[in-house]
């Protein structure tokens, strides 16, 4: 297979940006804690203010990536 398109790859902290400002990517973000078994977490940054029309697309995307994490990551307690 090739290189994956620009669209579908993930930002990160070691990725390099165009964008020239000092400020951090996450930068008037909020930030959701989740707590999961076994002391293991997760977390959620979303813009402080967001309109309720990005407020749907958000929860739309999030339910589709649970499905994903559902049929890739989910695993019984006895395969970890």
């Amino acid at each position: 297979m090739g290189s994956e398109p620009e669209s579908y790859k993930l930002n990160s902290p070691t990725s390099t940006s165009s964008r020239s400002s000092s400020a951090s990517p996450l930068a008037n973000h909020r930030y959701f804690p989740l707590y999961l078994s076994n002391n293991e977490r997760a977390v959620l940054y979303v813009p402080a203010a967001i309109s309720p029309k990005d407020f749907d697309l958000l929860k739309k995307q999030i339910e589709i990536h649970l499905a994903v994490i559902q049929a890739t990551s989910v695993t019984t307690d006895g395969e970890k």
